[in-house]
């Protein structure tokens, strides 16, 4: 990463500088959220019985 930030200038676009930093708290919290609803989902569907 210190390679990579080393080659960064004033025409770096912030999409590539935001890729390189590591998900902050509240990101991970959300794709956490994410994957529980998705979760339900899934298993609520499964567990319905057919119509």
């Amino acid at each position: 990463m210190i390679e990579r930030a080393a080659r960064w200038s004033e025409d770096t676009s912030p999409r590539e500088i935001a890729d390189a930093l590591p998900p902050g708290r509240h990101e991970r919290r959300i794709d956490a959220g994410f994957a529980v609803l998705v979760a339900l989902l899934l298993l609520g569907w499964l567990i319905l019985p057919p119509a």
